[in-house]
């Protein structure tokens, strides 16, 4: 896989993740998920299938990311992560730019 292959790889599967937790957030508006719901998250979740499958593949992706491609796929989660509450939202995106800068970091350091 060239390197554009896999960096759209690893943004998609953590899109991916992103997505499902919206869903899940969404529906927990109101306390509690009905059936219908349940399926919605259900058919949304069938995406980490291939999250799980890939998981080796991102993660090499991953520690061999630029500055610049780190900070375009952070850019892409905040752009795709939504949940309900902003303070909340903010804080997971927190969450995930340090982990993703931490990786890249530790690459470097380890190089």
């Amino acid at each position: 896989m060239n390197e554009k292959d896999a960096m759209t790889a690893l943004t998609s599967d953590i899109i991916t993740v992103c997505s499902v937790v919206g869903v899940v957030d969404k529906s927990l508006e109101d306390g509690k998920i009905d059936l219908i719901e349940a399926v919605g998250i259900a058919a949304k979740s069938i995406g980490l299938v291939k999250v799980a499958r890939n998981y080796k593949d991102s993660l090499n992706t991953l520690t061999s990311l630029s500055t610049d491609e780190k900070n375009d796929l952070i850019q892409s989660v905040e752009k795709e992560f939504d949940l309900r509450n902003d303070k909340a939202e903010r804080i997971v995106e927190s969450i995930i730019q340090v982990i993703i800068s931490l990786v890249v970091a530790l690459k470097a350091q380890a190089a």
